[in-house]
């Protein structure tokens, strides 16, 4: 995934979700916009929310799963950016997928009964969606370089049972300890 990213990220201009060039057929964009990055903070960032992510799973976790995993929620992602966000013209950055997994794996801690690890994270990605959402001039955007899609962070959570139930539909929650 991290070499995909670094690939995407040498060709920005090819890959980025461009609404206009979309319309002209190259669907690429609808997946492709998500794996590259405005500037190297955006991409040191989005890799680094994914290393931590990765380190922080069962070991169970398969790297297949997890790739077509991502591949559909850049595409669904990308689809709903399309009929509700007609005012977006263009978008990169794989947060909106990051928040989809983090928000499946705070599914899991409380499925699993972690719950005050599951309340923390659930609550953490919430606050941050909200904050960025409420204050645009945020640390994220002066590190990134551009506006925050606070809609993707959104979009990503809202899909977050989805990818839930894709990388964890095997395991079992843990015994309930009486």
């Amino acid at each position: 995934m991290s070499l995909i990213i670094l690939i995407a990220q040498g060709l920005p201009d090819l890959f980025y979700y461009e609404r206009t060039k979309l319309a002209q057929g190259e669907l690429w964009r609808l997946v492709t916009g998500h794996f590259t990055h405005n500037n190297t903070a955006h991409l040191l960032l989005n890799l680094t929310g994914f290393w931590l992510w990765i380190v922080l799973q069962p070991p169970t976790l398969r790297i297949q799963r997890l790739m077509s995993l991502s591949i559909l929620v850049a595409g669904l992602m990308s689809g709903l950016f399309w009929f509700t966000l007609p005012k977006l013209g263009w978008y990169l950055g794989f947060s909106g997928v990051l928040y989809s997994l983090f928000g499946a794996w705070a599914g899991y801690l409380l499925y699993t009964r972690d719950y005050l690890l599951g309340v923390l994270l659930a609550a953490t990605l919430i606050g941050k969606t909200l904050w960025d959402a409420i204050h645009p001039d945020s640390i994220s955007q002066q590190l990134i370089g551009a506006p925050v899609v606070y809609h993707a962070h959104i979009y990503g959570l809202l899909l977050s049972p989805l990818s839930a139930l894709c990388l964890y539909r095997r395991s079992s929650p843990a015994p309930h300890k009486a």
